[in-house]
């Protein structure tokens, strides 16, 4: 483990993998990002007070592969403070979260950088594969935006959080805020209204998975998040509030309700 250690060594990516009670899909989970095409990464495996197999588990690749580093926090913080703690001991020069039952294609890291490199933009996103909880794929998540911005954000938030790539030196300026149910979807609204430039890779290089105990599988809960972003933190009205919620219904029903988009 590395808690107390620093570490220095320079990367092209860090890659930040909050972990809490994810033994049963770690090994997968984990196994995407060292067959990395990209190789230049670091892994920041941050366990929040699992209390199952998950700790010993993280060991063991560490022990296999020394960009695995593997940082453990005595009580559970909440995936928010998790990934703002990875935020701040990233040494890469490109940050991608992943949750820890999700899954990258290979080379989803090299075509990121490149897109990044290309474009100058401050961050991207993937289209993602919305998998079922034992690993079976449903259907493809393709993004109709060509950039991130704001007022299509604002509708639906189309960016799965594990598709993420962003510019170290602009994540370092901010942090996600756990009040809000959605901490992800405010972090890239604040990244957006501070003027980042996000872009859209439309590839299927994330793997989504629709577990039942996860919290996007509790719509009454995810509904009232989103209502608390829009009259909370952005402080909208309650009309223009349920005009983008209603939107946000609408999308919701169409990502969720039907079947292929």
């Amino acid at each position: 483990m590395n808690n107390g250690i620093n570490i220095t060594k320079k990367r092209i990516c860090t890659v930040i993998l909050p972990v809490y009670n994810s033994q049963r899909y770690l090994n997968r989970t984990i196994s995407s990002v060292l067959q990395q095409t990209l190789e230049d990464f670091e892994l920041l495996a941050i366990d929040d007070g699992s209390v199952d197999g998950s700790v010993a588990l993280l060991q063991r690749w560490a022990q296999k592969d020394s960009r695995v580093h593997v940082i453990c926090n005595p009580a559970n913080q909440g995936v928010a403070a998790v990934r703002n703690q990875g935020i701040a001991l990233a040494q890469g020069q490109y940050i991608a979260f992943l949750d820890s039952d999700d899954t990258w294609h290979s080379n989803k890291l090299e075509q990121q950088v490149a897109l990044l490199e290309q474009t100058g933009y401050d961050f991207c996103c993937t289209a993602y594969a919305m998998i079922t909880e034992d690993g079976q794929r449903m259907k493809n998540r393709m993004i109709a935006q060509q950039q991130i911005l704001l007022p299509d954000l604002l509708k639906e938030n189309y960016i799965c959080c594990s598709s993420v790539l962003l510019r170290s030196a602009v994540a370092k300026q901010y942090l996600m805020d756990g009040s809000y149910a959605h901490e992800d979807y405010v972090y890239w609204l604040t990244l957006l209204q501070a003027g980042a430039k996000g872009c859209v890779l439309n590839k299927c290089l994330t793997g989504y998975r629709l577990a039942q105990t996860s919290r996007s599988a509790n719509k009454l809960k995810a509904a009232q998040g989103r209502w608390q972003v829009y009259r909370r933190y952005l402080g909208y009205g309650v009309g223009k509030s349920g005009w983008y919620f209603a939107q946000y219904a609408i999308n919701g029903w169409k990502k969720y309700g039907r079947g292929v988009n």
